[in-house]
């Protein structure tokens, strides 16, 4: 399933000028470290997600220059169109402009890069931060409550840290956290059922093997009377840390591998496939969604995998739209369009 077919920049990152067509299955970018093959990628997850998923928008812009333009032709007949300047960001998707690309203009796109291999070993709040966006994808609403919910701790803590925090000036402070909360944590605990429910069996398909892998978040789901009771009883321990104890910014997300920790036990292989496994879920719940395939972008994951696990990442992928990067071509894979990425 097609879903881009073209690709122009202008002083995005190291490209001058750059423009380039999709292949309706698979492309391949090809190009060494800082040829800017991921900066394709970049571009388009910009152009349909309304952010980068490296870095802020200033640094987007190629040095030496003070705006950059990108382009993009959906197959629907839309094109999408962002101008980016150290004082403005403008969308503009057919006629209609704005300063934020509108969700109904958000397409879903499941993105693969290098680091990702490593979520099994990164901090709770890399897991979190992860998760988090993938069900704000799913739900606009939970994406919200989440900023509504950072927004409202940094605030609860600012005041414990101030050394005047009373359970009367911090009243209003726990409301709001008691009702973006328990939002929080109702969506997060049915994502992570959904994802327990099928990521044993996808790991198994992809490694041939028997294992039994789960997925558990260490959250606990209270309605909003049990939320605010918490952070009453936690108050006195509150003032005297300076924050909050309570909530779901101190959960985690965590990977058991036959029974214990993957973190630890689990080879890197092993880890690799619960990674790839992952992905997979995250395309069906995207598919189950809105009802069409997302789109699939690889950066560099290539180099970190096995012929067997790049051929299982290609294979569960078939029906997708897949634009990969790759400092070189993978073996078996045979794209229609091999491009090579570089300096314009």
């Amino acid at each position: 399933m097609q879903i881009v077919k073209s690709l122009k920049l202008r002083n995005f990152r190291s490209h001058d000028r750059f423009a380039m067509d999709f292949a309706p299955d698979v492309t391949l970018i090809v190009g060494q470290n800082g040829t800017g093959k991921t900066s394709v990628l970049e571009a388009v997850y910009l152009l349909l997600h309304g952010t980068s998923f490296k870095s802020t928008d200033r640094e987007m812009i190629k040095s030496g220059q003070t705006e950059l333009l990108a382009e993009l032709m959906k197959t629907d007949g839309l094109t999408h169109r962002v101008v980016l300047s150290e004082q403005s960001k403008d969308f503009k998707v057919g006629e209609q402009k704005s300063k934020r690309l509108p969700v109904k203009y958000r397409y879903p796109i499941v993105l693969f890069e290098p680091d990702d291999l490593n979520l099994i070993h990164r901090s709770p709040t890399s897991r979190r931060d992860y998760f988090d966006r993938f069900f704000g994808h799913l739900s606009p609403g939970f994406a919200r409550a989440v900023t509504r919910y950072k927004k409202a701790l940094s605030q609860r803590n600012r005041l414990l840290k101030s050394g005047y925090a009373t359970r009367e000036n911090i009243y209003a402070w726990d409301a709001m956290l008691a009702a973006y909360g328990t939002e929080i944590l109702t969506t997060r605990a049915f994502g992570a059922n959904q994802t327990n429910e099928q990521i044993s069996s996808v790991y198994n398909t992809i490694a041939d093997a028997k294992a039994k892998v789960e997925f558990k978040y260490s959250g606990r789901v209270v309605d909003e009377r049990a939320y605010h009771r918490a952070l009453e009883n936690s108050f006195a321990r509150d003032v005297a840390v300076g924050a909050t104890t309570f909530g779901p910014h101190r959960d985690d997300f965590l990977y058991i591998f036959n029974g214990k920790l993957a973190d630890g036990t689990a080879s890197r292989g092993e880890n690799r496939t619960i990674i790839i496994a992952q992905k997979f879920i995250e395309a069906l719940g995207y598919a189950n969604h809105h009802n069409f395939q997302p789109l699939i972008l690889l950066d560099d994951v290539f180099s970190e995998l096995d012929d067997k696990r790049q051929t299982a990442l290609m294979s569960n992928f078939s029906s997708h739209q897949i634009i990969i990067s790759s400092v070189a071509p993978p073996p078996k894979l045979k794209p229609l369009i091999t491009l090579v990425a570089g300096p314009n």
